[in-house]
């Protein structure tokens, strides 16, 4: 078995801020780099079930 190894870490923070968050999340799904070499990691101080199921 072979571990999924990211080369880069995209760390998006939030405060408060659900439409920024929004963008910067499509921003980082929708890159041209292969998903494979990067991982996502969002830090937020708000609940919002949208955000969450994204």
């Amino acid at each position: 078995m072979t571990a999924k190894q990211e080369l880069i870490s995209v760390i998006i923070t939030a405060y408060q801020r659900k439409n920024y968050l929004l963008d910067a999340l499509n921003s980082a799904v929708n890159q041209t780099l292969d998903r494979k070499y990067y991982e996502i990691i969002v830090v937020k101080n708000f609940s919002d079930s949208e955000i969450d199921a994204f």
